[in-house]
């Protein structure tokens, strides 16, 4: 969909008083943050230099299954919080069904969210957003849900810390992270710990401090028909430059890509073609 297109369809909606459109400058804002900082794009080659797609990985990937497990952890506490026990009873069913359809619809009447509503093709509703409006409003889902402010305040900070993308003071969040598992212990002791959450609150400094990211976990291979696709069907085509720029920007979108080799250091769009017209991918160390 061209610009033009996308605001004649956003005008339109307005028209029938359906707002639902973000402006395309939004969009474009919500674009540039999918890409790494370190993007290098020549008439020759496109370039991202692999810390920078290394950090841009960590930062969109890691902190997301985090944000959502937690999320869920405290729904499901919030769930038995009559019965206070993680095992539901067949004589406790229906209490527990009850109180859980009462937070979700309490969550929907006052801060519009969705949560645990199965989705016609596959999970829930319980995303990321849905967790960053969740403990964005800690008075809010104390009302709600009855969960102690101190533990959804506690976890937040956590999250946000692991996804700033800034340098942390391992002993400043090791030492937070033992208060909220005080916190959770001395409240919550019938309710198991979930993985996740587990290894953000026990592991989190520890994560933090040695972590290495193995590249081989993240590689994959070249896909040069993916290339060519899109080349062909989502990039301008007035400029060389240009047309690297948009193969490599929606590469990144659809998916991040890391070489097999470690020792690779540069991760290249070349816009030379092999005789079937694919585009090629290689380092710089070839």
């Amino acid at each position: 969909m061209t610009k033009k297109q996308y605001m004649s369809v956003r005008l339109l909606s307005k028209e029938h008083n359906a707002n639902i459109y973000p402006t395309y400058k939004d969009i474009l804002q919500t674009k540039e943050q999918r890409y790494p900082s370190e993007i290098i794009v020549s008439e020759k080659c496109a370039e991202v230099e692999l810390q920078s797609l290394i950090d841009h990985t960590i930062t969109r990937g890691t902190s997301m299954d985090a944000w959502i497990r937690s999320l869920e952890c405290l729904l499901n506490i919030a769930y038995r919080m009559d019965i206070k026990s993680w095992q539901v009873q067949k004589k406790d069913k229906e209490i527990v069904e009850q109180r859980k359809k009462y937070i979700q619809e309490k969550l929907k009447q006052d801060l519009g969210l969705l949560v645990d509503i199965p989705k016609p093709e596959s999970g829930t509703t319980n995303d990321g957003n849905s967790a960053r409006i969740f403990f964005n409003n800690p008075p809010a889902i104390v009302a709600i849900a009855g969960i102690e402010q101190n533990i959804i305040e506690g976890f937040a900070v956590i999250l946000k810390t692991i996804a700033s993308g800034f340098a942390v003071n391992i002993e400043a969040f090791e030492a937070h992270t033992t208060r909220i598992v005080e916190l959770y212990v001395s409240h919550y002791n019938w309710y198991y710990m979930p993985v996740t959450v587990h290894k953000l609150l026990i592991h989190g400094s520890t994560i933090i401090q040695c972590a290495i990211l193995p590249i081989r976990m993240l590689s994959e291979e070249a896909s040069n028909k993916d290339l060519r696709n899109y080349r062909q069907h989502n990039a301008r085509k007035f400029s060389r430059k240009q047309t690297l720029e948009d193969v490599i920007h929606f590469l990144l979108i659809c998916r991040i890509r890391l070489l097999e080799d470690p020792s690779f250091l540069i991760y290249t769009v070349d816009s030379t073609s092999d005789e079937n017209g694919d585009s090629n991918v290689n380092s710089d160390d070839d």
